[in-house]
């Protein structure tokens, strides 16, 4: 089992998504596991490992924009063993446009 504090995984991705859109980074941090495995990769960018340095990047990410509005739709969902992977669509635009 996971000690993961999200009762499932579109829990979690909502989470994601409401910190992003928020522009909150204490609500992101609290979606990113606690540790050195931890990986990220932003769009256009590289591997992020570790909690450190992908908060970092959210930090800088979160800090020079306003709330984005952000729409996704979820393509396909691959869960097996303990791991569920999302893969989705994001549109994110300037808060106040439709994010088309």
């Amino acid at each position: 089992m996971t000690d993961s504090a999200f009762q499932s995984p579109d829990a979690a991705e909502a989470a994601f998504y409401n910190a992003f859109a928020a522009t909150d980074l204490g609500l992101m941090a609290s979606v990113w596991l606690r540790a050195d495995d931890a990986r990220c990769v932003h769009p256009g960018g590289d591997l992020l490992q570790g909690y450190a340095a992908i908060m970092q990047s959210w930090h800088s990410i979160l800090s020079a924009v306003e709330a984005p509005a952000i729409r996704f739709r979820l393509i396909d969902r691959l869960q097996a063993d303990g791991l569920c992977v999302h893969v989705v669509e994001e549109r994110i635009g300037p808060n106040g446009e439709d994010a088309d």
